[in-house]
This record gives C-alpha cells, sequence and structure tokens, in this order.
C-alpha cells in the first residue's frame, strides 16, 4: 500500500522477533545502504559495517525473545516482547531523511524505548519498519495507554505534514474519522454502510498472508544475499540448554523466595504477638506498682493515725490523775 499511512502492532511470547528484525533489514531491501539503519538507544549494536551491525540486531532480537519468554513464565500478563512498526511515505525519499522522520517519529512517542529502524527503497514509495523492544532503557515494560495508541499516526501525520504540507494532516484526519464513522455503524449493526476508500477488500486468507509477507514469517523472502554471522547464530542455538537451565534454576529460586517471604510474614507475625503481649505486660507492671504505692500511701496513712492514737492514750492517764 502506498500513500501516507502507519501500521503499529504488539507481538507477544512465541511472536517471530529475530525473524521480523531479519526480514525487516535484508539487503534486497536496503541494498546494504548503512544509512538505512538506526539503532534508537540501541548504539551498541552498531558495527564496523552493514552486515556486522545487522547480525547484531538479528542476534540482540533472539535474546530479548528468550528474556522474555523466561520471563512470562512467572507473568502472563507481560508476554508482550517486541511492537512493530511501518512508516510509509507516499513517494520516494531520500534515506537519510526518511530516517530522520522516523527517528523524529519515535523521540516524541517512544523516546526511552530500545528500536530498530530500516528504510527501505525497494517499492515505488520508500518506507521504514520499525522493530521496539518491549521494555525500555530501564527495563521497565513499554506501557502504552489507548490515547497514546490511537494518537500514533496521527503524530506520523503530523511529521509528514510538516515536510510535505498541512494538506496531508487534513486528509489524514478525514480519512480517520471516516474509518471511525465506519467502525460505530458496525457496532450498531448496519453492516451494508459503505466502507472507507483505504480500507482493504481482501479475503482473510489473503490477509494472513500478507501479513506473514510484511512481519517477517516468510524466511523464503529473505533471498540469497542475506548474509549472517553463522558462528553468532549457531552460539544462540547452543545456548537454549543453558537457557532451559537457567530458567528452571530462576523458578526454583523464586518458589525459594517464596517461601521464605511466607516464613519473614510468620516471623513478623509472631514478632507483632510477643510486642502485644510486651505491651500488656508492660501494662500490667505500672499498674502493680501503681497498687503498691497506693497500698503504701494507705499503710502511711494508717501508721500516722496510730500513732495519733498512741499520743493521744498517753495524755488521757494525766488529764484523769486527782490534784493533790
Amino acid at each position: 500500500m502506498s500513500g501516507i499511512f502507519l501500521k503499529f502492532s504488539a507481538a507477544k511470547t512465541g511472536g517471530a522477533s529475530a525473524a521480523n528484525v531479519k526480514y525487516i533489514t535484508r539487503e534486497t531491501a536496503t541494498a546494504a545502504d548503512e544509512r538505512a539503519l538506526y539503532m534508537h538507544n540501541l548504539d551498541q549494536l552498531k558495527g564496523a559495517d552493514y552486515r556486522e551491525t545487522r547480525t547484531n540486531s538479528i542476534a540482540y532480537a533472539e535474546s530479548r525473545l528468550d528474556d522474555e519468554q523466561a520471563r512470562s513464565r512467572n507473568n502472563p500478563k507481560e508476554s508482550r516482547t517486541h511492537y512493530r512498526a511501518i512508516l510509509s511515505f507516499d513517494r520516494t525519499e531520500d534515506t537519510d531523511k526518511a530516517r530522520e522522520m522516523a527517528k523524529e517519529w519515535l523521540q516524541k512517542n517512544f523516546k526511552e524505548a530500545k528500536a530498530i529502524v530500516s528504510i527501505h527503497q525497494d517499492r515505488d514509495h520508500t518506507h521504514a519498519h520499525v522493530w521496539i523492544d518491549a521494555r525500555n532503557r530501564n527495563d521497565r515494560k513499554l506501557q502504552l495507554d489507548n490515547r497514546a495508541f490511537k494518537n500514533l499516526d496521527t503524530s506520523w501525520a503530523r511529521i509528514y505534514a510538516k515536510e510535505y504540507g498541512k494538506h496531508y494532516l487534513k486528509e489524514h484526519m478525514e480519512k480517520k474519522q471516516e474509518t471511525k464513522n465506519y467502525k460505530k455503524a458496525l457496532r450498531e449493526g448496519r453492516h451494508n454502510a459503505p466502507r472507507p476508500n483505504r480500507a482493504r477488500q481482501d479475503k482473510k486468507p489473503i490477509f494472513i498472508e500478507r501479513e506473514r509477507n510484511n512481519y517477517g514469517y516468510n524466511q523464503n523472502r529473505l533471498g540469497n544475499n542475506q548474509h549472517t554471522n553463522a558462528v553468532r547464530l549457531h552460539a544462540l542455538k547452543a545456548r537454549e540448554p543453558d537457557l532451559s537451565r537457567a530458567s528452571h534454576a530462576h523458578d526454583a529460586a523464586a518458589r525459594e523466595a517464596i517461601g521464605a517471604i511466607h516464613e519473614v510474614k510468620k516471623l513478623h507475625h509472631g514478632i507483632g504477638e510477643a510486642h502485644g503481649a510486651n505491651q500488656r505486660a508492660d501494662r500490667e507492671f505500672k499498674n502493680s506498682i501503681r497498687e503498691l504505692i497506693d497500698t503504701r500511701h494507705s499503710f502511711e496513712e494508717l501508721g500516722g493515725r496510730i500513732d495519733r492514737l498512741r499520743d493521744s492514750t498517753k495524755d488521757e492517764p494525766k488529764r484523769n490523775s486527782p490534784e493533790r
């Protein structure tokens, strides 16, 4: 599809992460032009030439998939491994300019993300494929709310309109509203509503096959000139048993940690009960001290009364004795 548009999707565990990077960086689409690749917050992947950078990128995507698969076993809700986007032009554009426009889109929407951009010049219109790591450079999952998600294409349209004319943004917003109205009609049961002009008429099998081709499932499209570092990729395969053992060890450690947490909670509960008992004993002790002090005061008062009574008894014989 030519014209200005953006396609964005999320891939979960099992998604062909490395296969997608392998597909979008194929030399038949980029002519092995080093300018066609942009590493967003992934400068460490840059190699001495195009092929080394490509190999590093594929290996990185493979390792990230392994890591996310291991993590998702403990938290199935965190199953996203990466995101994919296509930024399309309605013309053939210089590779440098297309790369900078894709870079600007990432800076505006995924500033802290780690991403790989590949500019394709193999059709009559330039387009940029973007692979985005599911975790940012702080190792936190990317959080994309519904509003941000719906604004991704508008963000690209604004960048495009800034370069080629404001009418592109106006046309994009009109088409977006047209699509919104069509979806609303379908929700209301009006299935005979006119389909937007830019909506595809593909049947489902054709749609699935196109998606497979676009996103790297069909490795036969890679061609014969797709050189990769065979030793490096072989090493990744050799690591699979180690990764499996590490994953089992990680799971066992997680279970032990959970058990330790439960023990700590029980200990904390015991300490709380002991603290409560200590407070009760302290209150009882203070009450006993107060009672002893009150008893002492009572004894002292009684002693004073006895002394006064004794003194009065001594004086009594003198008052009753006869005078001489």
